[in-house]
C-alpha cells in the first residue's frame, strides 16, 4: 500500500532539522480505499487508532507503517537503531483554533511520521510549516500542503519546531512515532487514551 520506492528515494533534508518529504506515499490503487476507510472522527485532538472504527484499508496500511519493513526503511534514512523501540499511531480528524502553535514533540519520541489524507486543500490555515525558530510561524523554511499521501518524517531534536496557522474543521492525519522506551509508552497511551475518553463524553452530552 505504501510507495516504499518513492519513500526510500526522497532526499533526507538537513534544514531546518533532519527530515524527508514525499508527496506521492501511499499507491494510486490503494488510495481511494484508504481515504474511504479512515476513521469517523468528529473530535479535537490526537485519537489513537484502535479507539477509531477505522475500515479495513485502513487497518492494512496501519499495519504496514508499523510494520518491519517500514521500521527498517525508517533506520536506513536517519541512520538510527529503532530495534525494541516501541510505536505509537494516533489520528486526528478535526482542527481546533487552538490547534497548531509553533512547539517541538516531546522527547519521548524519536522519529515522527506524519501522514496525511486529505483529497484537496485550499485553505491557506493548516499547512505545517518546518521553522528554525520558535519566534514566528511566518518565516517557515518550507510549507506542506496536507494533502493525501504526503508523507513527512522528521527526528526528535531539541529544535525541530514546526506547527501551521489556525484552522477550524476538517483536516486527517496519521501521526506515527518511535518512542524511546516501553515507559513512555504507557504513559502516551494513558494520555491519549482519557483524552478521548473525554471527548465522547463531552460530545455525548
Amino acid at each position: 500500500m505504501l510507495n516504499m520506492a518513492a519513500i526510500a528515494e526522497a532526499r533526507l533534508e538537513q534544514q531546518p532539522f533532519p527530515h524527508f518529504l514525499v508527496t506521492d506515499s501511499l499507491l494510486d490503487d490503494a488510495l481511494n480505499g484508504v481515504l474511504q476507510d479512515f476513521p469517523a472522527i468528529d473530535a479535537g485532538g490526537s485519537i489513537p487508532v484502535q479507539q477509531t472504527s477505522a475500515g479495513p484499508r485502513f487497518l492494512e496500511l496501519l499495519n504496514v507503517l508499523e510494520g518491519d519493513a517500514f521500521r527498517s526503511l525508517m533506520e536506513r534514512k536517519f541512520a538510527i537503531d529503532l530495534e525494541g523501540r516501541p510505536v505509537v499511531t494516533t489520528v486526528r480528524g478535526m482542527m481546533r483554533h487552538k490547534d497548531g502553535r509553533v512547539h517541538t514533540d516531546s522527547r519521548s519520541k524519536l522519529l515522527t511520521v506524519l501522514l496525511y489524507f486529505n483529497r484537496e486543500w485550499t485553505a491557506k490555515g493548516g499547512r505545517l510549516r518546518l521553522l528554525d525558530s520558535p519566534d514566528s510561524l511566518d518565516r517557515p523554511v518550507k510549507e506542506i500542503a496536507p494533502l493525501a499521501g504526503t508523507m513527512l518524517g522528521f527526528l526528535v531534536t531539541p529544535d525541530c519546531w514546526h506547527g501551521h496557522t489556525p484552522i477550524e474543521g476538517k483536516r486527517l492525519s496519521l501521526q506515527l512515532n518511535y518512542l524511546v522506551s516501553n515507559s513512555a509508552e504507557s504513559k502516551h497511551s494513558l494520555l491519549h487514551g482519557l483524552s478521548a475518553r473525554a471527548k465522547r463524553l463531552f460530545t455525548s452530552r
